[in-house]
């Protein structure tokens, strides 16, 4: 079970890499692990005080973690459909199967 989970997150880190590389930003910038996720919300216009306002709301209210999670789960695949102009049918696509996003985008 561990090894499905490591190879689920090793595609899916990937695809991130692919995505980043499709917005014309270099692949290196796309491995460090932080960075990835702030230039993933400058790709998809993200404000950076909402990205700490969620950070510091689920340490603060850890029964809201859960909440949050699942609300970023569930809009994030249709801000990036948009996001590279492929449309709602893409959205629910990604939102199913994570690892072949960049196939389509």
């Amino acid at each position: 079970m561990n090894n499905i989970y490591l190879i689920y997150l090793g595609v899916l880190y990937i695809s991130i890499m692919i995505l980043i590389r499709r917005a014309n930003y270099p692949i290196y910038k796309a491995i460090l692990p932080v960075y990835n996720i702030l230039l993933f919300a400058k790709l998809l216009k993200i404000h950076f005080a909402f990205l700490i306002l969620t950070a510091v709301l689920c340490l603060i209210l850890p029964e809201a973690r859960m909440f949050i999670m699942t609300m970023g789960y569930i809009f994030i695949p249709f801000m990036i459909s948009y996001k590279y102009g492929t449309g709602l049918f893409y959205g629910i696509v990604m939102l199913v199967f994570p690892p072949i996003m960049p196939l389509y985008a």
